[in-house]
């Protein structure tokens, strides 16, 4: 049983983490500061 808690408790940690990194690409990407640079795209192919 202490096993499944602590994995549990692991999924817990991800989900939040997982929540704060999507805040936080959203307010750059909403902010205008995460942009594509076409001419590197432009470059691979």
């Amino acid at each position: 049983m202490a096993l499944c808690d602590q994995l549990e408790q692991q999924l817990s940690q991800a989900e939040q983490q997982r929540r704060r990194l999507l805040e936080a690409v959203l307010a750059e990407a909403l902010g205008g500061r995460l942009t594509v640079e076409e001419e590197s795209h432009a470059a691979i192919a």
